[in-house]
């Protein structure tokens, strides 16, 4: 799935982004964790996007493994992209600083 163009709020529908990636262990949940909220999410109605940086691709092809509803971008979003899947996100989840800055920049323009 292609990323939405920043001016088409309407391509993925509404959508939950869960920023998972982090480099920091003391952050990171386990990836039965991540799935099971991920899955939640999915049975509760609601389109997940999991994001996150090129060395985060092994975790969300495992969370792509449990909840194959998910729509996985680990590693295939520049930072534009992921600011502008925030922008028209309906609820963001992010364990790194970066994404929560890029939702408060995006969400009071």
């Amino acid at each position: 799935m292609a990323v939405c163009p920043e001016n088409n709020r309407s391509c993925l529908g509404t959508y939950v982004v869960l920023a998972l990636g982090t480099r920091w262990a003391v952050k990171m949940w386990p990836v039965e964790y991540f799935a099971e909220l991920t899955g939640m999410i999915v049975h509760g109605g609601k389109r997940v996007v999991v994001t996150g940086g090129p060395g985060d691709v092994l975790l969300g092809a495992k969370i792509s493994e449990c909840v194959p509803e998910v729509t996985n971008l680990m590693g295939k979003t520049s930072l534009r992209e992921l600011g502008a899947l925030i922008q028209h996100c309906e609820v963001l989840s992010a364990a790194i600083s970066t994404s929560c800055l890029l939702q408060m920049l995006f969400k009071n323009l």
